[in-house]
């Protein structure tokens, strides 16, 4: 099924949880 690109994906977005990532490295 072909989707408009135009069209922004909730998954596109980075969501805040991307910051705990470097925490967790520290």
């Amino acid at each position: 099924n072909p989707k408009p690109s135009s069209a922004p994906k909730p998954t596109a977005k980075k969501k805040p949880s991307a910051k705990k990532r470097p925490r967790r490295a520290g």
